[in-house]
């Protein structure tokens, strides 16, 4: 027989089955008061196909007793005797019996087939009870008749427009929770699928509707966190982190819900940081430390932020705050408690790896490396309200900002995280080894592959891999084992583990702890990792490559110096000089245009979306030197007559001003 004509033949065989299950579902359907035990009947009728599909061999499974209290309750459902007959079993005085041999492969696939649609029969009966119960608790959806046929998409609309209702006083935002918890359900119960293909085109609904209802909550203090929680998994669910054409709006209400989280205007608070020079991260780590709790909670860190430094005199219009998030990070590997990955990410010092010394300073300085980075976000949301005022976009009614931020560029951080501490300070670290091998990857420059990282170590022998001979520990406190062929997956996980997500976990704790303290919306446990993670937009609302960006922008290389050229506002009396410009900056190594970048900016890394530089002249001709307003990123260029004198000035005014800003 071939094989399209022995697929028409099982196709046959199997319909009356298709259609004894259809009859039940259709008749269960419509009989609400019977949902919870039709459920758990056609649950123990799925059993009953189950085990002779599973083991054809086994005659006990052939042959159930009608006398059987749970065998005769269940017969009694309607449609179920129907189903096993149309499945092959048949009834004599006492037993309903299943004749076939446990060599009859067809019957045994249609045995297996019976049983997956009896299933989905029982997933359905469980929606429609969840549904008939939410209908008996709400007036309005309890007065009409019930319909099986449409009672789930009934159900959405009213959960969606009960979340959607403005909630203008403490009571109505109190209505709205249970319509919340339901809808989390609704979104991640399995069984509810008719609800979530119901849900499906009212999406772009739904997020707006959880979008103000997430505001409203972290306006009152977020003091509900299980509803905050609830929220953003459903907010995370609908609108995946990870997706480009969605990017600027999770950021517009991330953003908006930090704003939220601000105190009240006129509150006495404010952030200011008196540094020293020289020992700029001692100095920032002792400040930020002083703050006290009270201060801290109240939303000290979330306020806009005052460098000064010490012996020096000067406001700060910007340029010193945007230096000062460029040069912590920067500094950071002097600390000895930070390193560089391969590639180049910033990741914590193994805490294998520590002196005794660096380890009891792990906690405050990764909780004053967190507060940084919070504050970080805080500066962004300062001067994207700036930028807002002057457009007249203000998304969701946040409030306006003094104007001294608007046409500023964003403080960003010198140096970047590797990408798998990020995702531990998220509290979503790499799970599986194809995970632990793409966090590899991530922080590996191609030209020198790191040989765990590819899927050839799993399918070569150990001689072939350079493996031979080596031992690891499946458990702390246990023996060293030898790894055999066959076991290099579970020797590499165990090694990547314990470098990639168990050897930062401590210092991502520290640093999650300081960030939370900076951005929290409220009443937030930064101890409670989970609870920081769904409480936290930037976390759930974008992946660890996005949050990278956010924090750290993008490297100064050449394209991105080709997109600055591309926007940048050049006046008409230094076009040759600003010609000369993009030149010299284009034969820059990496590390020197980074610099030379700073300069111009108050910044060595690119924001997202480039850089709006403005060239215009400057007086003196060839004796002067140029001057920088890093704060608007604005550069006063005299008209130099050669290309070589302007580097060489440039240069000098760089090396001069590669720590502070100078007017040579």
């Amino acid at each position: 027989m071939s094989a399209a004509a022995s697929s028409s033949s099982a196709d046959a065989a199997y319909a009356p089955v298709a259609r004894a299950v259809e009859a039940m579902r259709q008749s269960l359907r419509e009989a609400p008061e019977r949902f919870a035990a039709a459920s758990k009947d056609v649950g123990v009728l799925q059993k009953l196909l189950r085990n002779p599909a599973d083991q054809p061999e086994e005659p006990r499974f052939r042959k159930l007793k009608l006398t059987n209290a749970t065998v005769a309750r269940v017969l009694a459902t309607t449609g179920v005797r129907e189903v096993l007959e149309a499945c092959g079993f048949s009834a004599d005085a006492e037993h309903l019996e299943l004749r076939m041999e446990a060599t009859d492969t067809a019957a045994v696939a249609r045995l297996s087939s019976a049983a997956e649609a009896v299933e989905a029969a029982q997933r359905m009966l469980q929606e429609l009870h969840w549904i008939a119960t939410v209908r008996d608790e709400v007036p309005s959806l309890a007065a009409r008749p019930w319909a099986a046929d449409g009672a789930a998409h009934a159900l959405v609309q009213a959960c969606l427009a009960a979340v959607s209702a403005p909630a203008s006083d403490p009571l109505a935002l109190a209505a709205k929770i249970p319509w919340v918890r339901r809808l989390n359900r609704l979104m991640f119960s399995a069984e509810l699928q008719e609800c979530r293909s119901s849900l499906s085109p009212l999406a772009s609904v739904a997020i707006v509707a959880l979008q103000t209802t997430s505001l409203e909550l972290i306006r009152v203090g977020a003091r509900d966190v299980r509803s905050l929680v609830e929220v953003s998994q459903c907010l995370a669910q609908l609108w995946p982190p990870g997706e480009a054409r969605t990017l600027d709006a999770r950021l517009d209400f991330a953003f908006a819900c930090m704003e939220a989280a601000l105190p009240p205007a006129g509150e006495p608070l404010e952030l200011r940081l008196r540094l020293v020079r020289r020992e700029l991260l001692g100095s920032a780590i002792e400040a930020l430390g002083a703050f006290s709790e009270m201060g801290v909670r109240c939303g000290v860190l979330k306020q806009p932020l005052t460098i000064e430094y010490v012996g020096e005199a000067g406001q700060d219009a910007g340029g010193l705050r945007r230096q000062f998030f460029d040069l912590f990070t920067a500094e950071l590997p002097a600390s000895r408690l930070w390193t560089h990955t391969d590639a180049g990410g910033l990741r914590p010092v193994d805490r294998a790896a520590l002196t005794a010394e660096a380890a009891a300073q792990l906690r405050p300085h990764m909780e004053a490396c967190g507060r940084v980075c919070g504050m970080a976000l805080y500066q962004e949301l300062h001067r994207r309200l700036g930028c807002w005022k002057g457009t007249g976009r203000m998304p969701l009614g946040v409030r306006w900002e003094p104007e001294v931020f608007a046409g500023q560029p964003p403080s960003l951080l010198g140096d970047s995280f590797a990408r798998y501490f990020l995702r531990a300070v998220r509290h979503d670290p790499p799970a599986t080894l194809a995970e632990l091998q793409a966090e590899l990857r991530a922080e590996c420059p191609d030209s020198a592959p790191d040989y765990r990282a590819s899927p050839e170590i799993l399918t070569r022998s150990l001689r072939e891999s350079g493996l031979e001979g080596q031992t690891f520990v499946r458990h702390v406190g246990g023996a060293e084992v030898p790894l055999v062929e066959g076991g290099a997956a579970e020797w590499l996980e165990r090694m990547l583990r314990a470098e990639l997500v168990d050897g930062v976990a401590a210092a991502a704790a520290h640093f999650r702890k300081g960030l939370v303290d900076a951005i929290s919306p409220g009443h937030i446990d930064a101890a409670d990792a989970l609870t920081c993670r769904w409480t936290t937009p930037h976390f759930f609302l974008l992946t660890a490559d996005e949050l990278q960006a956010q924090w750290s922008g993008a490297a100064v290389s050449r394209s991105f110096v080709a997109s600055c050229r591309a926007t940048a506002t050049v006046h008409p009396e230094v076009a040759q000089q600003a010609q000369w410009l993009w030149e010299v900056l284009d034969e820059l190594d990496d590390a020197e245009r980074a610099r030379w970048f700073r300069f111009l900016t108050g910044s060595s890394r690119g924001p997202r979306g480039g850089a709006n530089l403005r060239i215009g002249p400057r007086a003196g001709g060839d004796g002067a030197f140029p001057f920088a307003h890093a704060c608007v990123s604005s550069l006063d260029l005299p008209s130099y007559s050669s290309r070589e004198l302007l580097r060489e000035r440039l240069g000098a005014a760089v090396k001069a001003a590669h720590d502070k800003f100078t007017d040579l």
